[in-house]
Order: structure tokens, then sequence, then C-alpha cells
């Protein structure tokens, strides 16, 4: 946010040196992440995890707005998560969805259908959606929301509305 405020600025140029730098030191420490086999670990380095793998690529995407970055990095990491909901990794079966379970997948849904992808994720999408609407959990909702708003689905204004209301 800072960037891109200092970027309307006329001076943008001399100012944003130091937030750049700033940013590619945090990256650079976002590096001792990754994980071997794919993907980014959180807490226990001998596990790829999800939901870290989907926020790393949330901060490298924004990132690269304003600094250059390893031309496949943002593509692997994709691609990595893709493959870990094609073998059911982190989509929505039928006894497994707790509420823990739900907005981890809620969180990598919407980093997904932020990267554009929401044709390929259609299916993933309306079976979270059932469990989400199924709760009472606003939190789950306000995500699935912001998810749906991101694919132009009329079930995200409903959802808001429905929020509104609690």
């Amino acid at each position: 946010l800072a960037l891109k405020q200092l970027s309307l600025s006329a001076d943008s140029e001399d100012q944003s040196k130091p937030f750049i730098l700033a940013l590619n030191n945090h990256l650079e420490n976002l590096e001792a992440y990754n994980h071997p086999k794919g993907g980014c670990f959180s807490t226990n380095p001998q596990y790829s995890d999800v939901k870290a793998t989907a926020l790393v690529y949330a901060v490298l995407n924004e990132a690269s707005e304003y600094i250059e970055l390893e031309e496949d990095r943002l593509s692997s990491l994709l691609d990595w998560l893709l493959e870990k909901r094609r073998k059911g990794v982190w989509s929505i079966g039928k006894k497994e969805a707790t509420k823990k379970y739900t907005n981890r997948s809620l969180h990598v849904l919407k980093v997904l259908t932020d990267a554009g992808l929401n044709s390929e994720l259609t299916g993933t999408i309306n079976k979270i959606y059932e469990k989400v609407n199924s709760t009472n959990d606003i939190y789950s909702k306000a995500l699935m929301a912001n998810v749906l708003l991101k694919s132009n689905d009329e079930r995200g204004n409903q959802l808001m509305a429905d929020l509104l209301k609690e």
C-alpha cells in the first residue's frame, strides 16, 4: 500500500527506494520457507503446506508489481497449488470439512481466484460454497463472498446481503 501511494507522487523514485530495498530483504527471507519438493512450509520444514504456499504466492504476486522476480517463481507455486488440488489435498470432502479445513481451503481458493483461475475452480468453489452456506460462521462466509465476487458469481452478493443482516 505504501508503494502504491508513493508511485502516485512526483518524487516517487527517490522515496520508494528504501521500501523496495526492504521488500527485497523480506522476499529473500521468504526463500528460507521453500520446500525442496515444491511449495512452502509453515512451522514444520518436513512438510509443504498449501496455506503457507498460497500466502507466499499472494505476497510475491503483489510484490511483482514493484520488483523483478524470477520468471518461474510465481508459476511454480501456482502449479504446485493446482497439483495439490487435483490430488485432493485441500479440496473439501464430506467428512473432513471441518471449520479449520474449510477456512484453509478458502484462503487458498481466494489466492487462486485472484490469480484468475476461476473457471478451473468451479467445482471446488461450489463444494466449498455448500459447506460454508450451511454454517453460521461469519468469517467463512466473508471469505467465500470474496471468492464469489472475484469470480463474478451472484451468490457473492447474496452472501454479503446475508452477512449485513447478521
